[in-house]
């Protein structure tokens, strides 16, 4: 695939084309899809295409909240590893910032977190 795709002579074709070449040599299981997952992930091509989505936006900045508890931001974190403590097992994280005074405020739960259950952690 390496020698098709890259090759020194006007090499880096698309998918259609790489599959085009290497099919007139050579015929495997899978091949069209290991074919387009290896352009898809050439690292020349990354970065040298054109991007074919809109133009990213400005940031824009949050405005600043003017007392506390006014502006709350909160994410989650999963992933984590099982942490029992009772008859209850942790392994994700909701982590809530005041934007005004930075406070933050860390509760264990679980990655099968549902909306009720987030409700009573909020509250």
């Amino acid at each position: 695939m390496k020698m098709n795709h890259n090759d020194p002579q006007g090499g880096h074709f698309g998918c259609d084309k790489t599959i085009e070449v290497i099919k007139c040599k050579y015929l495997w299981h899978g091949m069209s899809n290991e074919i387009a997952e290896y352009v898809r992930t050439c690292d020349v091509c990354q970065h040298v295409k054109i991007p074919q989505h809109k133009p990213y936006g400005l940031l824009q900045p949050h405005p600043v909240p003017d007392k506390k508890w006014h502006t709350i931001s909160m994410d989650f974190i999963e992933g984590l590893p099982d942490n029992k403590k009772g008859s209850q097992t942790y392994n994700a994280i909701v982590v809530f910032v005041d934007l005004f005074i930075k406070w933050v405020i860390i509760v264990p739960t679980s990655s099968e977190l549902d909306a009720e259950e987030l409700v009573d952690i909020i509250v």
